[in-house]
């Protein structure tokens, strides 16, 4: 602003100059203009400031008609406001009326300027008259000189995204703004995309386009260059303010996965601000949509690829499997399976190729930081959670923004995690009934270290019914049920190594579940420990495996097989488990001798329903070698016995037959 003297008053004027604020679309332009319109009105409460964008309207006439329409507006507000100047910016808006008539004789201008009561008609009025005249555009600019000098207020206009409007309407702005460029307290401010503007100028020819621009501009002030710290802390800024409540986790800015994302992100793909204002709009959209489902960095690393990769997502979302070695195998289009197993080993760099991407890159660093199948040995430290986008579910519930059918919520892990002992067992039984327990317990073990349970004891104790109770209840599960024990002992060792429950409540667990008949899981736990210490002979095979000391495991054992005596001396033993591991643990404690062995081959020569569950109880999972199963009876007479049971026997349902014919398989390779 300049000072001047008017009626012997000094006063605020605008320098009437053209400046230009330069600087790459999403730079910032637009903010600082809000800033400094904010900062003018601040120090000068009677300023004229006029907001122009050209990129609202189309065509040479429309923006030089609306142009003068937001001028005069302006004009007329302020000085219905302003007893002092009023007068003096009402007859100012009238005659620029008749000359932005002569400038672009675009129908409607008048009706343009919006109402502002009796003086604003009365400027009208003016304004009709003035338009009848036969005036020249000199005679008219000097009429406007004269009258703008002794305008005692600023007039400033802003005008903004120059460098988004067609090359025609940059033209005509141009001539606009030189048209009236040199009136006294008439100040611009441009704020464009400089090559965009001397190009559109220029009309191809950039010399040309820059010598154009030089007559308009007296001075051009480019943004300054934003350094690394001020792209940062400008993110970090916009993510927390638009992230919605309850989406981070506690202690989030320590994640070692931030840091690097941060890093990344800062280091070439969230160039300006309109980058980091555009991912965390997007996460502010999708957070909600997909909360407990996606990990939130990776979600945010997500928001990153769709702003600036899009080309990179679209491949991913038509070949997952390039990022994610869980996704289901389309066998209709691979049914080549050389091919398919070459591209399932294909390297980062490959991988990374097919997705268009160039190594070295921060979308690079990006990929592989999302995606282990793009990472290299440097990244291998970094966590993947439960949720990562580096899992299918996770990927393609990101993908659809919401979950793929038959996956399982966190809140149903949750509310399942606050029933008791009954409604938790209700829900098991309801989901093996519909097929999705499996789902269901992997997703319980995916999450269960972040949001733990009320009484894990509990859970445990449910969970090891789950074999015995559920999927056992009919002699033909036997197989699930086997399945369901070795889940429950990995379940159950990731509880306690890497959940936070403790050693000895998952003992007590054990005791509850071997005291109320649950042999098979408790057995199959307890086999996973003596393999880990190298117990009662067996090899050692995986130390990092035990959670309870050998002390434990030895009188749990001998506990356990107690119990599997009892109930072969009472004839039950074949009703009270569904998978051999009691046996095999019997077998380590030499408790299995000569008179069980002949005993249990009584057993399958006399009784047909024996045979079954013996066949069951060896065969419906795995395969058990000759030598190994005449440990526990005559093989041989199994092998005979079941070689005359008729094919169509409808005792022995789908699960019993496969039994069959895979005991009858190995056996027979003796």
């Amino acid at each position: 602003m300049d000072k001047d003297t008017v009626d012997g008053r000094t006063v605020a004027r605008a320098s009437g100059v053209v400046v230009g604020l330069t600087g790459p679309w999403g730079s910032g332009k637009s903010s600082l203009l809000n800033l400094l319109q904010a900062e003018i009105e601040r120090r000068h409460p009677a300023a004229v400031v006029v907001r122009f964008d050209p990129w609202l309207v189309s065509g040479r006439d429309d923006v030089i008609t609306q142009f003068f329409a937001e001028l005069l507006a302006t004009i007329n507000a302020v000085g219905t406001d302003n007893g002092r100047h009023g007068d003096t910016l009402h007859d100012l808006g009238a005659k620029l009326i008749g000359y932005a008539k002569d400038l672009a004789p675009a129908a409607g201008l008048v009706s343009l300027v919006p109402g502002a009561g009796a003086a604003a008609a009365g400027a009208l009025k003016v304004a009709e008259t003035l338009l009848t005249r036969d005036r020249s555009l000199a005679a008219q600019r000097r009429e406007l000189t004269a009258l703008l000098a002794g305008v005692a207020v600023p007039i400033v206009v802003l005008i903004d995204e120059l460098d988004r409007i067609e090359d025609g309407e940059v033209r005509a702005v141009a001539q606009l703004v030189r048209a009236v460029a040199d009136f006294p307290g008439l100040s611009y401010l441009l704020a464009y995309d400089r090559d965009r503007v001397v190009e559109a100028l220029g009309g191809g020819n950039a010399e040309r386009g820059g010598a154009y621009l030089e007559k308009i501009v007296q001075l051009e002030i480019p943004l300054p260059v934003a350094v690394s710290s001020e792209t940062r802390g400008l993110f970090i800024a916009e993510f927390e303010s638009a992230t919605p409540a309850g989406v981070l986790p506690d202690g989030w800015r320590s994640d070692p996965r931030w840091t690097r994302l941060l890093a990344i992100a800062t280091d070439g793909l969230l160039a300006t601000p309109r980058d980091s204002r555009r991912v965390c709009g997007m996460y502010a959209v999708l957070a909600p949509m997909v909360v407990g489902e996606v990990d939130w960095l990776d979600l945010l690393g997500y928001c990153i690829l769709l702003a600036k990769a899009p080309a990179v997502v679209e491949a991913i979302r038509r070949k997952p499997r390039l990022v994610v070695p869980d996704a289901p195998v389309d066998r209709e289009a691979d049914r080549d399976w050389a091919a398919f197993s070459e591209r399932e080993r294909a390297s980062p760099t490959d991988r990374l190729a097919r997705l268009g991407v160039a190594l070295e890159t921060p979308l690079a660093r990006l990929l592989a930081l999302l995606f282990p199948r793009l990472r290299n040995s440097s990244l291998s430290a970094l966590l993947v959670t439960a949720d990562s986008l580096c899992r299918y579910r996770p990927l393609m519930t990101v993908l659809r923004l919401g979950l793929l059918p038959g996956a399982v919520a966190r809140p149903e892990v949750v509310a399942f995690l606050a029933g008791t002992d009954d409604s938790m067992l209700t829900q098991l039984r309801r989901r093996h009934d519909e097929q999705t327990l499996e789902p269901f317990l992997e997703r319980l073990q995916d999450i269960y270290g972040d949001i733990g349970g009320p009484n894990p004891e509990q859970l445990l104790r449910v969970l090891g019914k789950v074999p015995q109770d559920i999927d056992a209840a009919a002699r033909e599960c036997a197989g699930e049920s086997y399945t369901r024990s070795l889940w429950f002992a990995g379940f159950l060792q990731h509880a306690v190594m890497r959940c936070g429950v403790p050693a000895d409540l998952g003992m007590r667990a054990l005791t509850t579940l071997m005291e109320a008949g649950h042999l098979d899981v408790v057995a199959t736990v307890l086999r996973g420990q003596v393999f880990s210490y190298g117990l009662f002979g067996e090899q050692q095979q995986d130390a990092t495996g035990a959670w309870l000391s050998p002390e434990t495991v030895e009188r749990l054992c001998h506990a356990l097989v107690d119990a599997v005596v009892i109930h072969w001396q009472a004839g039950t033993l074949l009703s009270a488990i569904s998978t051999p591991e009691p046996l095999f643990l019997a077998n380590n404690l030499n408790r299995w001798d000569a008179d069980c062995r002949v005993g249990l081959t009584e057993r399958i020569r006399v009784d047909d329903e024996a045979l079954r569950a013996v066949t069951l109880i060896f065969f419906s999972h795995g395969m058990l070698p000759f030598a190994h199963l005449n440990h526990y009876l005559d093989a041989a007479l199994l092998l005979e016995r079941l070689a005359a049971v008729v094919d169509t026997d409808a005792a022995w349902g789908q699960r019993a037959r496969t039994a069959r014919a895979r005991a009858q398989h190995w056996l027979a390779r003796r």
